[in-house]
């Protein structure tokens, strides 16, 4: 799906210096969503995580603390 392929994109990219935790759920969506309103990124925010859940759930995505990383590639 275009979103998931948008998440592994970014997920090879190193973090932002404003996300010293890594790639956080948050910095994603600043990442992905950058272009939208902000209103909409605690919703953009939930749907991300259950793009991320599934990814984890397939081997592809790991979480370490609050930062996704990926796996394998």
């Amino acid at each position: 799906e275009e979103r998931e392929a948008q998440i592994i994109n970014v997920l090879r990219q190193p973090p932002p210096s404003d996300a010293p935790d890594g790639w956080t759920t948050e910095a994603l969506v600043a990442n992905i969503y950058a272009k939208y309103p902000r209103e909409l990124w605690g919703p953009a925010a939930h749907s991300t995580e259950l793009h991320l859940n599934k990814l984890a759930g397939e081997g592809r995505v790991d979480k370490t603390g609050d930062a996704w990383v990926l796996l394998g590639n």
